[in-house]
């Protein structure tokens, strides 16, 4: 990889995918535009310090399809990371691009019903630093119930 580059695409594939008529009961109110609920996982390589994968959950429900989608995505870093963490501005970036072919197959998956749906543009950085956030908060409740020595059994 040239440095100049600083994030290639190794490959993605679709982990799950649902595509079903809802009930007008389940779908949101509004126009043709919506935000789906976003979820999403990064990943290191154990052993090779520029590799990295990102797991992307996508799903809603409107104009009558109910839809989840689950991809991963595997990428290559030009510089490796320090200390094996990972880069928030990467995670972003990997995120931003498998976030582009989730729309591609949500598009493509409303046409075979008919429908055309729109998902709305996500701010990943965000939703990468609330996840660090969270991270953190659950890093410093655990380090504190390890300050609990276990009871001693005689």
């Amino acid at each position: 990889m040239e440095k100049s580059r600083l994030l290639d695409v190794d490959s993605y594939r679709v982990e799950e995918l649902h595509f079903v008529p809802s009930t007008p009961e389940e779908d949101q109110d509004g126009g043709l535009l919506f935000l789906p609920e976003v979820d999403f996982s990064a990943f290191t390589h154990s052993a090779v310090q520029d590799k990295f994968a990102v797991s992307l959950s996508v799903s809603g429900k409107r104009e009558g399809l109910k839809f989840s989608l689950r991809i991963i995505g595997y990428f290559t870093v030009a510089e490796p990371f320090l200390d094996g963490k990972l880069p928030s501005e990467r995670v972003v970036n990997a995120l931003t691009i498998l976030y582009g072919v989730v729309r591609g197959y949500l598009g493509m998956c409303a046409a075979m019903f008919g429908a055309s749906v729109t998902l709305s543009t996500v701010y990943f950085t965000d939703l990468v630093k609330a996840k660090i956030e969270s991270a953190k908060d659950l890093v410093v409740e655990e380090s504190e119930t390890r300050l609990i020595e276990p009871a001693k059994t005689a």
